[in-house]
């Protein structure tokens, strides 16, 4: 298991999550990403899991997630 990773101001992380070593092809990986914005009854999302799969090791990955206090959208960029 990855240890818990904080993004930057700019909601991004500053390295890649997997690469080197830590990088298996094919393989499916899942991120989760833990809603901090609390609403008044509480939040109503409280982790969103995004699952991916890679299967070329020389390709680029970029797994985008925009996270509101109300909904989420991810795409891959």
């Amino acid at each position: 298991m990855v240890p818990a990773i904080e993004t930057n101001d700019q909601g991004t992380v500053d390295a890649a999550l997997i690469a080197g070593d830590d990088l298996v092809v094919p393989a499916t990986y899942e991120l989760l990403k833990a809603q901090r914005a609390p609403l008044e009854d509480g939040p109503f999302l409280d982790v969103v899991p995004v699952r991916f799969a890679l299967t070329d090791p020389n390709r680029a990955c970029h797994v985008a997630l925009v996270v509101t206090p109300l909904s989420y959208m991810m795409y891959r960029a």
